[in-house]
């Protein structure tokens, strides 16, 4: 996905239902492999971001995030109403073997009572939000933790290119060929690498090329 400088928001803004509902389901909670995700850049709106809200929950793996302004933002409690949100990370939402260029993730996240999920399961209409749970969490300790294998403040690896085929594989030799996580009931043949597109591969030779167009919205 690529977002341009003047056109969009979000890579991602991950909601579950519109009430923030943690008790009534079925519950966003995608797995995602392999994705490569660019923002417009030192030019763009800082409203450009990474958001995960409204009780979404998930496990991201191998992907690359690039040139986001707004940075990583999870409006807690993303998983639950409970005053630790750690403590349902990595089992219920995690991002893991993943790389961060342009993409500020900061060292504390606090609650954002307007986002805060209903606590009521019978509740189905217009449910009053708990407001009770005040909190904040360390979002880069989680993050940078040595078992998710992610890479933070690291160099840019996609230069997309001009002209009418952009070329979203990083260049041969770079991060990205390192610490995939194993793609494990995806792929059987374990992607060892992170994004969308194998390491370098031209534009010409990529998965989308023939068959795709880029129009500008």
């Amino acid at each position: 996905a690529q977002q341009l400088e003047t056109i969009g928001d979000n890579g991602i803004e991950a909601d579950n239902n519109a009430l923030g509902t943690i008790t009534v389901g079925p519950r966003s909670a995608p797995t995602i492999y392999n994705a490569t995700f660019l923002g417009g850049g030192a030019g763009a709106a800082k409203s450009q971001k990474i958001l995960l809200r409204r009780a979404t929950v998930g496990l991201l793996r191998n992907v690359i995030f690039q040139d986001f302004r707004g940075g990583l933002v999870i409006e807690p409690p993303t998983t639950t109403n409970e005053a630790n949100f750690a403590s349902h990370w990595p089992a219920e939402l995690t991002l893991e073997g993943s790389f961060f260029s342009g993409v500020n993730v900061p060292a504390t996240t606090a609650t954002a009572t307007g986002d805060l999920p209903n606590v009521d399961p019978t509740c189905t209409a217009m449910c009053a939000k708990d407001t009770s749970v005040q909190q904040s969490f360390d979002l880069l300790n989680l993050v940078s933790a040595t078992a998710r294998g992610n890479t933070l403040n690291g160099a840019a690896l996609v230069t997309v290119g001009t002209g009418a085929l952009p070329n979203y594989c990083p260049a041969t030799g770079t991060a990205a060929v390192t610490g995939a996580v194993s793609a494990t009931g995806i792929d059987a043949a374990g992607l060892t690498y992170a994004g969308a597109c194998a390491p370098g591969t031209a534009a010409a030779s990529a998965w989308y090329a023939g068959w795709t167009a880029f129009p500008a919205n």
